[in-house]
Formats: structure tokens, C-alpha cells, sequence
């Protein structure tokens, strides 16, 4: 709110849902939680013990958790059953998937943790923001790159607002792109969530349609060749 900057924000709904303890988990956590979206926030207390769970308010395994230690500087951590058992990724930079020892993916009511600071040091404080696809509301996956600018045709069911892309297999950006900055095709508005620079053009972009998107884009930030790229897709309100 500092004139005469632009600003934009990006809100995701629990649907008015209250913030209700859960000890599905053997830590305890207080969850805001919407089934019907696809989408929780969970606060919990690390104990540093490999093994430990927490529960996440869903009844569908989240398929992209991202992590963030509020009292300490360390990274955001991304995990989820879109990487795999034992991989994580860094909001906060390009680095590609790695390792994070003792993190099975999570289960239809539960998030298991290894003892990486990063997610469950003795003592600290976490927050969790967990999602997982939703017919018709959201959707998360991979698709893999052909170097083109007759990129990628990805299969929604809804016409995306919101769109973030990691390339998984490099150290390329998180790119975000959506509806509100770029009213029509192509969108080549570009932010990074893992930097502050300030927003860009992103030559060729990509097509937002009624239910998919496609990469115009023969760049490796979102379609490299042969590479592999994680998406988080949010539908327009209906």
C-alpha cells in the first residue's frame, strides 16, 4: 500500500471454515481446513522426532504442502504426493527436487514428517498450506516440455485464474501467471515467487481456455525439452 506502487494478491478460500484443533496425528494441530476446495492451513509445533504426523483437516492426501518455520529463517519447503516419497522443493529458490530423508507422502488424513528443520525441529512453529485437486475448482500435476512454441496442451476441466509452474528436473524460477494482471490471451504477465523482482513479459506466455492451458513458450523457465514441470492451476469463480 505504498503510492503509487501496483499490488496484487492471491487469496484461496476455506470457505469461512473455523480454525478447529485436530489430533489425527501425533502432534497436535489447529487446521482451517474446506474439503469442498481442496484446501487447508495447519499450524503445528515441531518435536524433532522422525515419524512424527500431523493432521491436515482433508480427506484426500494433499498432493502440494508447502511449509514455512515462522520462527526461524529458514526456506519455505514443498512436498506432497506430486514429488514423490522423500523429495521437496524451496519456494524461495530455483533449486530443482532434492532429497528430504523420512517424509513418506502424506495420507488421506496425515502429514509424516522426517526431523529436517525445515518441517519439524523440536519446539518451532510451522505453518502448513495443503492442497489437493478438486474437479471443477483446481487442479495439480506435471506435464513434460517439447522446447516449443506449440507447447504443452494441459487438460483442466475449468478455466484457469491461477497458474504456478516449477520446472522440477533444474534450477529454474516459479513462475506465476493469472487472470487479473492478463485479461486475454496469451498471459505473459510473469511474477517469481522466488524472488522480488518486480513483474515482467514473458515472451510467448501461456493460453488460458475454458478448461485447460497451453505453453506458447519455447523457454526453459516452463517448457524446456523432455523436462518436467509441477503445476498448481486455480479455476476462475463461477
Amino acid at each position: 500500500n505504498q503510492s503509487p506502487y501496483t499490488y496484487i494478491a492471491y487469496s484461496f478460500s476455506t470457505g469461512g471454515a473455523a480454525t478447529v484443533s485436530n489430533t489425527e496425528g501425533t502432534i497436535t494441530s489447529s487446521v482451517n481446513a474446506s474439503v469442498k476446495n481442496g484446501f487447508s492451513i495447519c499450524t503445528y509445533t515441531g518435536n524433532g522426532t522422525i515419524g512424527a504426523t500431523y493432521g491436515h483437516g482433508l480427506n484426500t492426501a494433499p498432493e502440494l504442502v508447502i511449509t514455512k518455520r515462522r520462527n526461524a529463517n529458514i526456506s519455505w519447503v514443498v512436498t506432497g504426493t506430486v514429488l514423490g516419497a522423500n523429495k521437496f522443493m524451496q519456494l524461495n529458490n530455483t533449486l530443482d527436487v532434492a532429497t528430504i530423508v523420512n517424509t513418506p507422502i502424506p495420507s488421506n488424513s496425515v502429514i509424516t514428517l522426517g526431523n529436517d528443520t525445515g518441517v519439524n525441529a523440536s519446539s518451532a512453529t510451522y505453518v502448513s498450506y495443503c492442497f489437493h485437486s478438486v474437479a471443477g475448482k483446481s487442479k495439480i500435476g506435471t506435464y513434460t516440455g517439447n522446447d516449443s512454441t506449440n507447447g504443452p496442451f494441459i487438460s483442466l476441466g475449468f478455466r484457469p485464474a491461477f497458474l504456478m509452474i516449477k520446472r522440477v528436473d533444474d534450477n529454474d524460477p516459479w513462475m506465476v501467471f493469472d487472470s487479473a494482471r492478463d485479461t486475454s490471451n496469451p498471459r505473459t504477465t510473469a511474477l517469481r515467487m522466488d524472488d522480488n523482482d518486480e513483474e515482467y513479459t514473458f515472451s510467448g506466455g501461456v493460453d488460458f481456455y475454458d478448461a485447460s492451458f497451453k505453453i506458447k513458450a519455447a523457454h526453459a523457465d516452463i517448457n524446456g525439452e523432455e523436462s518436467v514441470y509441477l503445476y498448481l492451476a486455480i479455476a476462475e469463480e463461477s
